[in-house]
């Protein structure tokens, strides 16, 4: 890459010229590093901001899955950062070939990236997202408390106008739609290590990596060691699941192939999103009845009359005031009065809401199917039906 001299030094303050200034060089100058790093190879790098979004997050069978938490590796760096087992074997032995090399003088590398130290691996998806649903969440029932006229007075009232209002807005609430989005970070997958905490936005700082004559050392030897550079941090690197050398990583611990890692390690998404469904609903819910806990409905006598031209003299005498009150509802009467095919159906009404628009016929197709998996209890048929038809592509476009 040839050299770059930013106007400014790397800071959060840069004025908006600049910063726009800096991601147009970076887009245009970083891939092509890679290509030349590659020397007519394939550039080891992996784009988790635009091409790569679902990788490590989408099974080779399509269906949306989540890294078992319990059977990781937390053990890396001061930190205890975690990491799949295979994955943490890989990484332990790049960290020691690199700081190998620096100490015998082979690269100065040391100058990017210290010693290599891993400071964040496995990032739990489920805090951040639960934060967010619940943020929706409360803006729907703000909503609701600025009403007079419509008073929602039980569970099944509110989660029909809660679709409605997920469809007027624009972020994911069920939770295989913000998995599936942006707002999910590829830490996420258990796939992913850093060797620095950096700002990834800041692509002035992110041009002292490419600009260094070092870095394509540090590139080939992720490479060697079946790991890509996050192309949008280059401190960052995901296991390769395809990779000669991370499928020598993987049969250490008996796992021949991409499809058996996803098998033994990963568990589909859709089982954690009804749960959180069903949860973050009737916490709405709860929080929605202990506020208001009544509404008033008002009903008017009207006295007019009978003959037609005398019509001017029709009046109001009495307005009456019903009040109607919002009934309590518990996670018991939840599942007395839902079967899992009405679950099923209330999810999918979420996420029908969230998608805005589906191809007509697609969703014609889909549903025939779920639902007659629904009627003939085939529950997990339907769950992956479910979130194939939904979350197997992105669906969000993140602004």
């Amino acid at each position: 890459m040839p050299e770059y001299n930013p106007p400014f030094t790397a800071t959060s303050d840069l004025p908006t010229s600049a910063l726009w200034g800096s991601r147009v060089y970076y887009q245009m100058q970083a891939s092509q590093l890679f290509n030349d790093i590659a020397n007519g190879g394939a550039p080891n790098y992996i784009d988790t901001w635009r091409n790569s979004v679902l990788y490590g997050k989408m099974s080779p069978a399509g269906i949306l899955t989540l890294p078992q938490e319990k059977l990781m590796n937390y053990s890396l760096g001061a930190n205890k950062a975690a990491a799949l087992p295979w994955v943490y074997d890989g990484i332990m032995d790049m960290q020691g070939y690199l700081n190998r090399a620096i100490s015998h003088g082979r690269t100065a590398l040391n100058d990017l990236f210290g010693g290599f130290p891993i400071v964040q691996g496995y990032k739990s998806p489920y805090l951040e997202y639960i934060q967010q649903a619940l943020l929706i969440l409360r803006g729907f029932n703000r909503t609701l408390g600025a009403r007079t006229k419509m008073i929602i007075t039980s569970f099944p009232e509110y989660a029909k106008e809660f679709a409605a209002y997920l469809a007027r807005g624009d972020a994911p609430f069920t939770f295989c739609s913000y998995y599936a989005s942006h707002r999910a970070s590829a830490f996420s997958t258990g796939l992913m290590m850093s060797f620095g905490d950096i700002n990834a936005n800041d692509d002035f700082y992110k041009n002292r990596y490419f600009e260094d004559p070092e870095f394509g050392k540090y590139v080939q030897a992720a490479a060697n060691f079946g790991f890509r550079v996050d192309l949008n941090a280059p401190w960052r690197v995901v296991a390769d699941l395809r990779s000669t050398p991370m499928a020598k990583y993987m049969l250490r611990h008996n796992i021949p192939n991409m499809e058996a890692s996803f098998a033994r390690f990963y568990t589909p998404a859709v089982e954690y999103e009804l749960v959180s469904m069903i949860t973050l609903l009737l916490l709405g819910y709860e929080s929605y009845q202990e506020r208001r806990q009544y509404g008033v409905r008002q009903s008017y006598c009207i006295k007019t009359s009978t003959r037609f031209k005398s019509m001017h003299s029709t009046e109001v005498v009495k307005a009456i005031a019903k009040m109607i009150f919002i009934e309590e509802y518990s996670q018991n009467k939840f599942f007395e009065e839902y079967s899992v095919p009405q679950i099923f159906l209330l999810l999918e009404s979420l996420k029908e809401a969230e998608q805005k628009s589906t191809n007509v016929r697609a969703h014609r197709t889909f549903k025939r199917k779920f639902t007659k998996h629904l009627k003939q209890g085939e529950y997990v048929p339907a769950a992956l039906a479910l979130t194939r038809f939904y979350n197997g592509t992105l669906p969000f476009k993140e602004r």
